[in-house]
């Protein structure tokens, strides 16, 4: 699987951002939308909607408590296993996930990519994670599959596998699955492939890309990287703990990047009205060709002389 996905985004970064990695995010938005979209209409609908508008209401009523909630009385496995984990997995995108929403997102402006991010990221994991949780909660509860007990004794993905396999069709869901799972891989590793090459080229110009063998090769070492985790026999859990050991240093550089960027607005708007800053903004080809004065003929410049 991993091979195979490093063939796809070997491929995508060097076909380019507008015909590859583009292509690839298109196909993995739809494929994300539509596999728990079917699930949810050949399934319980009725449950999966109710499971899904109580989890929401029960998760904005107790979310300062869910947020730091830390098993005081326990021994913190959840904690650990799945608030933190996801924390940080979230914090060990931003380095990548940073300069390429950056570098994609030219002539938006920021608070529509603060938006689009929270709340397409947001809605995405609350409408994936809710069909798909809630169809494995209903197969639990009429006897169908004893998923607590797949998971404890054979692991997640046996349990993910078991789940889909009781849909009607369970085999062509199945393969939709690891479908979009390989292609969700692939434009994910395009994208920091292609970060981690315009971080590493000199005097890179805004607007420019990396050189296309510098691309590979970053994606050849991404892929390399997983390839020799598993040779290595090593779990899950170990994984998991280099995610979390990865993410730490992540934070600092992400509180760095914070300050810096209010620094350098502030640097470049704080004597600007905010009902002006739009005029100071990027334009697109059309909005500056309509806003260009249609000068007399004849009309000499100061440079021309």
């Amino acid at each position: 699987m991993i091979l195979l996905s490093g063939g796809i985004f070997c491929l995508s970064s060097w076909i380019g951002i507008n015909n590859g990695l583009q292509r690839l995010s298109k196909m993995v938005g739809w494929g994300a939308f539509l596999l728990p979209l079917l699930v949810l209409i050949v399934g319980p609908t009725e449950f999966i909607t109710n499971s899904i508008i109580n989890a929401i209401g029960l998760t904005t009523q107790n979310f300062l408590q869910m947020s730091l909630f830390t098993d005081p009385l326990g021994d913190g496995s959840f904690t650990r296993n799945w608030t933190v984990f996801y924390w940080l997995w979230w914090i060990s995108y931003t380095p990548g996930v940073a300069m390429f929403v950056t570098r994609v997102s030219r002539g938006r402006k920021i608070k529509e990519v603060i938006w689009g991010l929270i709340l397409g990221s947001t809605v995405g994991c609350w409408f994936f994670f809710g069909v798909m949780e809630s169809y494995a909660i209903h197969q639990f509860i009429n006897g169908v599959i004893n998923v607590p007990q797949v998971l404890e004794t054979l692991g997640g993905e046996t349990a993910v596998q078991q789940v889909l396999m009781s849909l009607p069709a369970g085999k062509l869901f199945l393969a939709a699955y690891l479908g979009v799972m390989i292609i969700f891989l692939a434009s994910h590793m395009d994208a920091v492939a292609y970060t981690m090459a315009a971080t590493s080229t000199r005097n890179l110009q805004e607007g420019d890309d990396p050189d296309r063998g510098l691309r590979l090769f970053w994606c050849v070492v991404i892929t390399l990287i997983p390839l020799s985790i598993l040779f290595t026999g090593a779990s899950l859990e170990t994984m998991k703990t280099t995610v979390v050991l990865t993410a730490l240093p992540f934070l600092v550089i992400l509180l760095v990047k914070v300050g810096g960027f209010i620094r350098w607005l502030k640097q470049d708007y704080a004597d600007i009205p905010a009902h002006q800053v739009e005029h100071y903004l990027p334009q697109t080809p059309v909005e500056a060709l309509e806003k260009t004065p249609v000068l007399p003929a004849g009309t000499v410049f100061k440079g021309d002389n």
